[in-house]
């Protein structure tokens, strides 16, 4: 094999979006595993910073630009309904036109994309593809089956074993599929070592002693014509029934924006008599940030509702932060998170979509700084099998094992 892999894809870059931070640190990861990487990209139009900076890149590789479209009107990488027939088809002649341009490379160990519809042009050219696949949406089900026959597909990625069954039900062979979770930055695995909470919340300007409640990352995930909530309403509902600890008010901190949703939930504290100066609402903070808010938490939360996309389709890269940073995390028992969290062994999982199951669960690990000290322990050390140095290794270890 090659020792150089093309990164395709096309986001904005740098981005606040978490599918761009997860480009950039499996291109890092690769480099730094002695791959010669070159990733094709949209530049931002809205940031002035370097990719470099922006993600606090250690291990550079090359960056090269594509265009935003090739016809005046905006792109769709599949078809949601007929209404974007016309972006659809856009997306369709940009992703011949990007495998086109992208299979001038020299000396191409294999491509790497995270777009069905790229990755059918690419084996069209006769290019080893590699493939990630993190939700199936309509219209890409053509594209994966047209792909899958295609002996230059080689390896598909899922980040749930669902996801993976879905792929074979589709036609895609069995084994030429593998499930890789997200992952985290190997650097934040020994954070905890460096700092302590007191510093961390000395430098964030928050209280020493309240008993903290954290959640980093989007409010919540953002759809064309909806939005769909991560559990912040629960959240808040939660806060409303729990009691002083030791005398001291619990504080739940969200930390991530966008700051427009904030009203509709600080209407809902006013609804569910939250007093204010028990919630805190921080917009987006750069991702070297991350780690010292997750450090000055007591607990971190992921309290996903029970919706199809979080139960299946998703592998969020908070829970790989807070495991990493080593902050015991409470969580909800939805069956993607249960393939990385187990129940009073590396978090504390509870009933998704019910605040006074959430209070409860809170309330227990407020209470007991054993099990806290236990969880956040174990999920620290559990999360070095989640770096994304270890699975930029997984990913060539398995081309090289099938000799692609």
């Amino acid at each position: 094999m090659h020792n150089r892999v093309v990164v395709i894809r096309p986001v904005w870059l740098p981005s606040k979006q978490a599918n761009a931070l997860h480009t950039v640190r499996m291109c890092e990861a690769f480099s730094e595993l002695g791959m010669d990487v070159t990733l094709f990209h949209i530049p931002s139009p809205t940031f002035d910073e370097n990719i470099f900076q922006y993600y606090d890149v250690e291990k550079q590789f090359t960056l090269k630009s594509l265009p935003r479209g090739l016809l005046p009107f905006r792109k769709a990488f599949h078809l949601e309904n007929t209404s974007n027939i016309l972006s659809a088809f856009h997306g369709f002649l940009w992703s011949g036109f990007v495998s086109r341009l992208a299979s001038g490379e020299k000396k191409v160990g294999f491509y790497y994309t995270r777009e069905p519809m790229l990755a059918f042009w690419l084996s069209l050219f006769c290019h080893p593809v590699v493939l990630e696949v993190h939700n199936l949406h309509r219209g890409e089900s053509f594209f994966i089956r047209k792909a899958c026959v295609r002996s230059k597909v080689s390896l598909f990625i899922t980040i749930t074993e669902h996801l993976k069954q879905l792929l074979i039900s589709l036609g895609v062979p069995g084994e030429k599929i593998i499930t890789l979770h997200d992952g985290v930055d190997a650097r934040w695995t020994s954070f905890s070592e460096k700092i302590g909470q007191t510093a961390a919340r000395e430098r964030l300007g928050l209280p020493i002693d309240r008993p903290i409640i954290g959640y980093t990352g989007s409010f919540y995930y953002a759809r064309k014509h909806y939005r769909l909530e991560k559990g912040i309403p629960e959240l808040i509902q939660a806060m409303a029934c729990l009691p002083s600890i030791n005398g001291k008010e619990p504080l739940l901190i969200c930390v991530g924006g966008p700051m427009e949703a904030v009203p509709s939930y600080l209407e809902l504290s006013r609804q569910t008599g939250v007093p204010q100066n028990r919630i805190q609402f921080v917009d987006h903070v750069e991702n070297r940030e991350i780690p010292y808010w997750i450090r000055a938490f007591d607990i971190a939360a992921a309290p996903y509702p029970n919706l199809d996309y979080y139960a299946y389709f998703m592998s969020p890269l908070k829970i790989f932060e807070y495991m990493a940073v080593g902050t015991p995390i409470i969580a909800t028992e939805l069956p993607s998170i249960q393939e990385v969290l187990t129940h009073k062994h590396n978090a504390y999982l509870v009933k998704p979509g019910d605040p006074q199951a959430l209070a409860a669960g809170i309330e227990v690990l407020l209470k007991d700084a054993a099990l806290r000290r236990q969880l956040g322990e174990q999920a620290a050390s559990d999360a070095r099998k989640f770096t994304w140095r270890e699975r930029a290794k997984r990913i060539i270890d398995e081309i090289k094992r099938r000799d692609i």
